[in-house]
């Protein structure tokens, strides 16, 4: 499910992500809520259209996020619970549940 809401978030530009880096990134990314996942998405995409060509005055289409704008974006989102936290909910909650 992970995977398919980090793609889904970068549909607009695509991925340039290999296997091995969205997989890096996943595990990277393993604890963060879905709300943190498209969070990092966004600041991955805004860090890979940051304006390079704007500079000069050239208009430049929005280039997908490689592993590096993933890098950058993961300095500035990152997961409001921690693994502990996430585990002692799953087992609360298996020990509650009916």
């Amino acid at each position: 499910i992970r995977q398919q809401v980090l793609l889904q978030a970068l549909t607009p530009q695509g991925c340039s992500l290999n296997d091995r880096e969205l997989n890096a990134v996943l595990q990277r990314a393993e604890g963060f809520s879905v709300w943190e996942l498209l969070q990092l998405s966004q600041q991955a995409l805004s860090s890979a259209s940051s304006p390079t060509g704007a500079l000069h005055g050239l208009a430049t289409s929005p280039k997908p996020p490689d592993f590096t704008d993933f890098e950058n974006a993961f300095c500035k989102v990152r997961p409001h619970t921690t693994t502990k936290e996430l585990d002692n909910c799953i087992e609360w909650s298996k020990m509650y549940s009916h």
